[in-house]
């Protein structure tokens, strides 16, 4: 069983609890979705999961994400300790649990990657932006660089709904 990890004192505790139920949730629907399609389904160890590797579906690494719609989908370029994020990860499949839609959204990740190489030119301090490299710098005294995308930006990119 994984623990909560421990982040930045400016996140609460309740927070980071909920955020990790939920995570776990999303895990577990994941493995059951794929399970369902007749799919090879395991379970990573801890050592893996924490390079990004969730689940190995039909031999292929996935790490399972969590957004809350359609139109706020993150990347994580940089991680918040300022070394690369998971986009540079060795996971084969980004699967983005979609909350409005209840479904996953299964990318590459390198496909994600060379997107944001070709489209991500700026940064930005506003979070509210699209398609730029955000950080949420001295606020919660991290160094992550993310990039907000929809997915009307990406959904040209192969990829399965589950």
């Amino acid at each position: 069983m994984k623990s909560i990890p421990n982040h930045s004192s400016k996140i609460s505790n309740s927070r980071l609890e909920y955020s990790f139920k939920k995570g776990m949730a999303h895990e577990s629907l994941f493995k059951e979705r794929c399970q369902e399609m007749g799919w090879n389904v395991v379970k990573t160890s801890v050592y893996l999961d924490k390079k990004h590797i969730d689940f190995f579906v039909n031999g292929k690494g996935v790490d399972v994400k969590t957004s809350r719609n359609l139109n706020s989908i993150w990347l994580e370029y940089t991680n918040r300790f300022g070394y690369k994020g998971w986009l540079f990860s060795n996971v084969d499949i980004l699967a983005f649990f979609v909350e409005s839609e209840k479904s996953f959204y299964c990318f590459s990740r390198v496909d994600l990657l060379n997107y944001v190489k070709k489209n991500v030119l700026e940064k930005t301090s506003s979070n509210l932006d699209y398609n730029k490299l955000y950080c949420r710098g001295d606020k919660y005294e991290q160094k992550d660089q993310i990039i907000k995308v929809r997915y009307t930006d990406i959904k040209y990119i192969k990829h399965k709904i589950l």
